[in-house]
C-alpha cells in the first residue's frame, strides 16, 4: 500500500495511492484433498479536495481497481458541502458510483471452478444538514441516502444454491438521523 497527499495551496490538495489486496481460500471441495485457491485485486486512487470559496467545500475521487478473476471495475464520487459562517450549520450533499467484486466463496463455492460472475455496481447520492448547538453541547446530523444496485451477486436455486449476477435493480433508501450529546465538562 502507498498513500500520499500534496498541497497544491491551503484550499486544494489531492490525496492519492497505490493498494493491492491479495486474497486465499483452502477447503476441501470433493473429499479428495484441499484445494487453494486465490485472487487479488490492486487498485488506485485519488481525491481531489477544495475550498472552492469561504464556505463551499467539494471533493472529486475516482478509484480504478482490477480484480485477476472478475474484470476491471472503477467507481467516482462527487461531494459538495456549505458551512454557513456561524461555523454551527453545514449542508452536505454526495453522487458516487461502487462496486463489490465476488468473494472467492461466491466464485468457486458451486463446482470448485471458476464461475462467469462479476461485480455488482451501484450508484448513490445523499444530501443532509449538520447542526450544533454549540450552548447546550448537542449536535444533530440528519441525512436522506438513495442506494441502487444492479447486477447483485446470490440466488437460490431449486435444488441447491447458485451464486451468479441477477438482471434488475436493489433500491434502499432512507433518512439516517445522528444526535451526539455532551452533558457537561
Amino acid at each position: 500500500m502507498y498513500s500520499g497527499n500534496y498541497n497544491f495551496n491551503l484550499d486544494n490538495s489531492v490525496v492519492f495511492g497505490l493498494e493491492r489486496e491479495d486474497e486465499q481460500m483452502n477447503y476441501n471441495e470433493d473429499l479428495t484433498g484441499d484445494k487453494i485457491r486465490d485472487a487479488y485485486v490492486t487498485s488506485s486512487y485519488f481525491d481531489f479536495q477544495s475550498r472552492v470559496t469561504k464556505n463551499i467545500y467539494a471533493t472529486f475521487g475516482s478509484r480504478f481497481d482490477e480484480h485477476s478473476l472478475s474484470g476491471n471495475e472503477d467507481s467516482h464520487r462527487a461531494t459538495l458541502a456549505y458551512l454557513f459562517d456561524d461555523k454551527s450549520t453545514k449542508l452536505k450533499s454526495s453522487y458516487g458510483t461502487g462496486f463489490r467484486f465476488p468473494s472467492l466463496y461466491e466464485i468457486y463455492y458451486v463446482d470448485g471452478v471458476h464461475k462467469s460472475i462479476y461485480a455488482e455496481n451501484s450508484k448513490s447520492f445523499d444530501f443532509g444538514i449538520e447542526k450544533s448547538f454549540l450552548d447546550l453541547g448537542l449536535s444533530i446530523d440528519a441525512s436522506y441516502f438513495n442506494l441502487k444496485y444492479y447486477d447483485t451477486l446470490e440466488a437460490w436455486n431449486t435444488s441447491s444454491w447458485l451464486v451468479k449476477n441477477l438482471p434488475g435493480t436493489v433500491k434502499s433508501q432512507g433518512l439516517e438521523l445522528v444526535s451526539k450529546w455532551k452533558k457537561s465538562d
